[in-house]
């Protein structure tokens, strides 16, 4: 067989004698031409169906091999492509087509035909069209593709086996059995691969011959299109056949107005084909780009050419490609010069785009073109500025670098804009798919803010969740996950929207849907705090008793609970992001799910229970930085929870305390185990610093971090410094004139890390000294100048009371430190300052909690070397106090107002002691009063309680503290021994849940809290003894053993000073 091209894409009537000579078939060429292949291909043209073309072609003596010789080449050729047309939207006579065994043995004599006559480049383009267009050559994943000579060979042998088959069916037929069903559909799809492939072999062959043009642009571009639709493609036949393809176009634009006659579509359809054959990797790819921004770049009026779909497809495939070849980094010169000329290439032609969209309009547009123009623009990230260029559906988008990125955003969002007006009148028309798409493209190209400033965009936004909550319409799990995370993304809250998308989600598909939908959803519904009620009590196990679970009805829990049951049923099917969304999810919204925190903490890092060899945890290696913050930020606020479960339930609590440092840590234990939740945080850490995480690391990653370790109560020594020397190198960096995402530290941040220092009572060094400078240019307001209201811009009086508590804690109090931290606290210290300052925080008050912060930060500075004098106003605290107490800054509490209660060890010990008669009273307090006339404190003379001492030898000043678990925190660095490992185990007691711990003190010292307070009572002049828990539990009972133990440690004080005993 040969093949010859044709002229200006027309079928060429006539052929010169030399083509003649050629032919391997004269007989087949002179009926190419002869007047009854005209009338035939007559017929066929002016069939008004399928059937009706299948009986002409009967007529013509299909039947015969190679339809004996009464078809042509454009007989067939029109044949194939006509009856692809009338399949094209209907399924059903596609259907019948397929089944005909006329159209069986029409291809048979196709593949009889095409290796032995002469089809032109016009015919085998068209046929390989309509071969794809009817859907019918397998993929090559299951039906590989051979060589050549084999290809031929299995040609014969499936037309041969058709026949056969045709044949068999109609005996069946004329011995009465008319219900025989086409055997021959499975021989015919394999047929039509293989015809399929010799065409791209015949083309190769094509293009590969010097001189002389193979095809013409349209045919080029459809059989690319062909082989990419029916997944049959070869690379090496790809990139011959592109090749040529703009070999031959650069010649056409050498002639004179040749650019008029240049077809968008051809090049459209083309990168299209590319993009759908994923064939990123094509030696052409990046000339092609290259070649297709500069025809749209400089010559306008080729640009202006393009039809809508033409348009929307090929940014479309642009954006396709450009999401597959940034996947990875190019490290070779070659490929970091490959990369560069392929974004150049992409933003040209997404400029183009753009500026076409806006100039031109959008009203010629159908749904999906504009859909898949806006969903262009934002997988590209045309246009997106520093504030939104890192997504937090997907890692894997692109953002392309601009030389003008202002011009470019304005561009952007003038095209977006006009996608959007023409958008919202056809919402109905969208499919479901489409409105995803939008909604998602839009939260990737702008922010909440611009959103609130466009009306043409909040309506869209509306639209949107209205067309998908709408029941009579069908929509997927990705439509609801994208579109919901979108629409918080965006800020745009409509809780009953929300509830309604929810409520879409199906129960029992929910093993179907994608992990990523399922962390989407439940993300969305916490981003935009969706009330949940008492159901969010269903799944706490630890802390809620099993009659006081509340069933689901709400469609918002429900959703929580598919996205819980499939993480823990198919773990390895989430993506680390997907994980620490999901967990984070429940921890924001406020539900508590134990049992999903202990299974997640055993897929990453093993459970207790070491038997089963052949699992293996997936560790932390693969997790972002944002990822490793995240997690440990929702183990800890999941075990914060506990609190909220105690104000809800009250006494109904399976827990005897819910409040406080010791039900933070019981709670925890319950809920993962003492020792998973060690190697959990101790893995995390160390894949931390064992992966270089920490120059990565946002300043929100590595305060939130530092935060759940503190609250936790876990000590990761080189882990935390590490966190010192980094917080102390990007301020300088700052302060150097370094300014950008990773060095601006905001002041919860900054407070909330130095907050975990202290509690985690890890010395401060240098760190300090270090963000003080830091503080200071970041407090200043317009004018340079400190006051009350700029330092209130950048934090909040709960964060200043913390770091002020953790430079008490540190014993450091820089003079211009402790100015900013006083003046944004307190202001002026005359009386009115109270209100004014309440106004300039926006808030009701100080919290409690940093009222008794502010009193120890003054006690311990006045107590110090430090000369710096600084005082608390006259009537503070009673006319500073919150009007009303919130607990929603719980997350850093340092203190509460002083709360005095006796628990069962301190009144043991407190026997003991008695027994051996030293005297003693329990609970003594120490107010404002004593410590302002005793010891020079700046405080007013008022009697509010500051400190307690659990057992006190008043006239000797001998402090005894009983310290249980919540006066300590946990080493966990390096490996842990079995025998070092936490050996609590939970007990029940009068029907409450306690947790007993069974700490030795190997790994455990005291946090920074105790020793503050330790700290100010030896300034306060008294001997301070502390007693650990597990030396007390260690006796048992043994009242003899007690009163040993008691007598030993008295021997601690001095001798001269304690009475007779």
């Amino acid at each position: 067989m040969t093949l010859t091209a044709t002229s200006n894409g027309q079928e060429n009537n006539v052929t010169t004698r030399k083509q003649q000579s050629k032919s391997s078939s004269p007989r087949r060429q002179s009926r190419r031409y002869d007047p009854d292949s005209r009338e035939l291909n007559q017929k066929i043209v002016q069939c008004i169906d399928a059937p009706s073309l299948l009986k002409v072609l009967q007529n013509a003596g299909i039947t015969k091999k190679a339809a004996g010789g009464s078809l042509n080449s454009v007989n067939f050729s029109t044949s194939f492509h006509r009856l692809a047309r009338h399949s094209v939207g209907k399924q059903e006579m596609r259907a019948k087509i397929l089944a005909d065994p006329r159209f069986a043995l029409l291809l048979a004599s196709l593949a009889e035909a095409i290796q032995e006559s002469e089809f032109q480049s016009r015919e085998i383009s068209n046929i390989g069209w309509a071969l794809a267009k009817l859907r019918l050559p397998p993929p090559s994943k299951v039906m590989p593709m051979a060589d050549q000579n084999l290809t031929l060979i299995q040609m014969t042998t499936c037309a041969t086996q058709i026949r056969k088959e045709v044949v068999e069916m109609a005996a069946k037929r004329r011995n009465g059995q008319q219900d025989v069903e086409a055997s021959w559909i499975p021989v015919l799809s394999k047929l039509s691969g293989h015809i399929l492939d010799h065409i791209g072999f015949m083309a190769e062959a094509a293009c590969r011959r010097k001189g002389g043009r193979a095809f013409q642009m349209q045919e080029y571009a459809n059989l690319l299109w062909s082989w990419s639709t029916a997944s049959r493609v070869d690379s090496g036949k790809f990139d011959v056949v592109l090749k040529q393809m703009m070999s031959q176009n650069q010649l056409e634009l050498e002639k004179p107005n040749a650019i008029d006659d240049l077809q968008p579509q051809e090049w459209s359809n083309s990168l299209w084909a590319i993009a759908t054959a994923q064939l990123d990797n094509l030696e052409v790819y990046v000339e092609l780009l290259d070649f297709v921004a500069k025809l749209m770049g400089t010559h306008p009026k080729f640009c202006d050419r393009f039809k809508p779909q033409e348009m929307s497809n090929t940014v479309w495939s642009l954006a396709t490609l450009l999401s597959l070849t940034h996947k990875n980094q190019p490290t070779k010169e070659a490929d970091i010069a490959n990369r560069r000329r392929e974004d150049q290439a992409a933003l040209s032609i997404i400029r183009c785009a753009a500026s076409y969209i806006t100039r031109k309009g959008t009203t010629a547009f159908k749904s999906q073109e504009l859909s898949n123009s806006a969903w262009a623009m934002a997988t590209m990230g045309f246009g997106i500025g520093p504030s939104i260029a890192e997504p937090s559906v997907n890692s894997n988008y692109v953002v392309l670098g601009s030389g003008d990125p202002d011009g470019d955003r304005e561009m952007m969002r003038e095209a977006l804009l006009e996608i959007v007006r023409s958008s919202i009148p056809l919402l109905p028309k969208f499919r479901a798919q489409e409105l995803n798409n939008l909604a998602w493209s839009i939260a990737r190209l702008v922010d909440g803010d611009f959103v609130k400033s466009q009306p043409h965009l909040q309506l869209v936004l509306d639209g949107i969740g209205q067309q998908l909550s709408n029941e009579r319409r069908f929509i997927t799990s990705q439509d609801i996950g994208t579109t919901l995370w979108s629409l918080a993304t965006l800020e745009v809250v409509n809780k009953s929207l929300y509830r309604a998308l929810a409520a879409r989600l199906e129960p029992s598909k929910v093993h179907t849907y994608k992990p990523q939908e399922l962390s989407n959803t439940v993300w969305a519904l916490a981003t935009a705090e969706i009330q949940v009620g008492p159901e969010r009590d269903a799944f706490d196990t630890s802390l809620v008793p099993e009659a006081l679970r509340p069933m689901i009805r709400d469609p918002a829990v429900r959703t929580f609970a598919m996205a819980a049951k499939e993480l823990m049923r198919r773990p390895h099917e989430f993506k680390t992001q997907e994980i620490k969304d999901v967990l984070w999810s429940f921890a924001k919204i406020g539900i508590r799910h134990p049992q999903l925190f202990k299974s997640v903490a055993h897929h990453i890092v093993g459970g207790e229970d070491e038997s089963d060899l052949d699992f293996i945890p997936r560790g932390f290696d693969d997790f972002s930085a944002q990822g490793l913050g995240n997690m440990a930020l929702s183990y800890a606020r999941h075990a914060q929870l506990a609190a909220d479960v105690g104000d809800r339930l009250k006494t109904s609590s399976a827990l005897a305390a819910t409040n406080g440092r010791l039900a933070v840590y019981t709670t925890s234990y319950l809920d993962v185990g003492e020792t998973l939740l060690h190697r959990l945080f101790n893995e995390l850490a160390d894949a931390y610093l064992r992966n270089q995480m920490m120059q990565r690391c946002k300043p929100q990653d590595l305060a939130n971090s530092a935060w759940a370790f503190a609250v936790l109560g876990f000590q990761h020594s080189s882990f935390m410094e590490e966190i010192k020397k980094e917080l102390s190198k990007r301020t300088a960096r700052y302060i150097g004139g370094e300014i950008n995402g990773m060095t601006q530290v905001k002041g919860q941040e900054l407070a909330n890390v130095l907050w975990a220092l202290a509690t985690l009572n890890i010395q401060a060094g240098d760190l300090i000294q270090s963000v003080t400078p830091y503080i200071q240019a970041i407090c200043k307001g317009k004018n340079k100048e400190l006051t009350a209201v700029s330092i209130a811009s950048i934090f909040k009086r709960q964060e200043l009371a913390n770091t002020a508590w953790a430079c008490a804690v540190f014993g450091e109090y820089p003079s211009k430190l402790m100015d900013i931290l006083y003046t944004g606290l307190l202001g002026s210290t005359n009386d009115e300052d109270a209100m004014l300052m309440a106004e300039i925080h926006g808030d009701d008050g100080l919290q409690p909690q940093a009222i008794m912060t502010l009193l120890y930060v003054q006690a311990a500075l006045d107590l110090s070397d430090n000369k710096l004098k600084k005082s608390l106003p006259a009537n503070f605290p009673e006319g500073w106090k919150q009007i009303a107490p919130s607990r929603n800054d719980h997350m850093t509490d340092t203190f509460d107002e002083l709360n005095l209660s006796t628990s069962k060890m301190q009144r043991a010990v407190s026997s003991a002691f008695s027994r051996i008669s030293f005297h003693h009273v329990e609970e003594h307090v120490i107010t404002m009063e004593e410590m302002a006339h005793n010891h020079g404190i700046n405080f007013a003379p008022k009697s509010v309680e500051i400190l307690s001492i659990d057992i006190a030898d008043v006239d000797q000043k001998i402090a005894i503290e009983v310290d249980g678990p919540a006066h300590f925190v946990a080493h966990i660095d390096g490996d842990i021994r079995k025998d070092e490992e936490g050996r609590g185990y939970t007990k029940v007691k009068k029907g409450k849940l306690e947790y007993q711990y069974m700490w030795t003190g190997e790994r455990h010292v005291i946090n920074g809290p105790t020793a503050l307070k330790q700290r100010l009572l030896s300034s306060l002049g008294w001997k301070v003894i502390s007693i650990p828990f597990w030396e007390w539990f260690e006796l048992k009972g043994d009242e003899m053993a007690e009163n040993d133990y008691c007598a030993k440690i008295l021997k601690q004080a001095p001798s001269g000073r304690l009475r007779n005993t």
